[in-house]
């Protein structure tokens, strides 16, 4: 396990980048599950006012969520619909579509590297990446694609470690280019965001 103790200014971290978070977008509710699932498996002992401030802004993210979506005419969420195989295809064409099939298996090798080195990590960024799938399938109305973002951050992320794990592999298997050899794996990386500006501006497909 490559993981280290959660350190105080972590755990505040946590508590004041989610009520940013939440005071901006209710719809950050959805990553309440794996925030506080992060807290427990810190194994840190928490004092009763983080807790309390944590439920405040739960209810402040369910209050805001309310006021912004459910009270629109424009926005509705059927629980029901995450039944459909046409919404689970729908929300897996958005998926493929903003990352390709390569973007998708590195993020398949990448969650898979962080389940083995950072279990932690890897297990609260499965539980984001699911709420926000949900939230894919039950969410019926405009932006869809827009308010889904933090479900792409973590796909980022899982990629983004998927590449420095194929980068450090490939500096023990060739020696005698390191780290030149990982620092081509980073660049043919680095140019996947610009065929996803080119999809998106419709320059490509």
């Amino acid at each position: 396990d490559g993981s280290y103790p959660a350190q105080p200014y972590h755990i505040l971290g946590i508590l004041l980048l989610y009520a940013v978070g939440i005071l901006n977008d209710g719809s950050l509710i959805f990553l309440a599950p794996a925030v506080v699932l992060s807290l427990f498996l810190t194994r840190n002992r928490l004092p009763a006012w983080y807790w309390i401030a944590m439920g405040l802004l739960v209810l402040i993210g369910l209050r805001g969520f309310a006021v912004d979506y459910l009270h629109l005419r424009d926005y509705q969420f059927v629980i029901e619909k995450w039944r459909e195989a046409d919404r689970w295809v729908a929300v897996s064409q958005i998926i493929v579509r903003q990352f390709g099939f390569l973007g998708i298996g590195l993020s398949v090798l990448g969650l898979s590297r962080l389940a083995r080195w950072y279990p932690v990590l890897g297990i609260v960024t499965m539980f984001g990446y699911g709420a926000y799938f949900m939230f894919g399938l039950i969410y019926i109305g405009p932006y869809r694609t827009i308010l889904m973002m933090p479900l792409f951050i973590i796909q980022i992320t899982w990629m983004t470690y998927a590449v420095f794990a194929i980068g450090e592999w490939a500096k023990k298997s060739l020696p005698r280019f390191s780290p030149y050899v990982a620092w081509v794996v980073y660049g043919i990386y680095a140019l996947m965001p610009l065929q996803m500006l080119l999809n998106i501006t419709d320059v490509v497909n």
